[in-house]
């Protein structure tokens, strides 16, 4: 059997030679460490994790990072949705999977996007 697909993307970046990301970059770490381990966590061997970043919004020499992390693993039931950015959330689709600090961790990165202005 197959293992997981990693794989990243990076747009917009092309001909931005003159472009500087300014940011705390241990957040960034710590908030993408988080989605990809989460994407891991849950998703089948065979399956892929893929992570992509666009530039976008340029003003001067000022722009935005967009970065999204997408995965083949179980979904999320709509109504479950809502649990995902709060602290300690539990979704019961995750009750057979060994979930250690679900919640925390998600809950956090909306702290430090919103600090970022996302």
């Amino acid at each position: 059997m197959m293992g997981i697909e990693l794989s990243c993307q990076f747009e917009g970046f092309e001909h931005e030679t003159d472009y500087k990301i300014c940011t705390d970059e241990q957040r960034l770490q710590q908030v993408l460490l988080n989605y990809q381990s989460n994407a891991l966590k849950f998703t089948p061997r065979g399956g892929f994790v893929h992570i992509k970043a666009v530039l976008t919004r340029r003003e001067g020499l000022h722009g935005a990072i967009e970065i999204e992390v997408q995965d083949t693993g179980l979904g999320i039931k709509e109504e479950e949705q809502g649990k995902l950015f709060k602290m300690f959330g539990f979704l019961e689709s995750s009750k057979g999977i060994n979930t250690n600090g679900i919640g925390l961790g998600l809950h956090i990165c909306k702290l430090i996007a919103e600090q970022f202005g996302g």
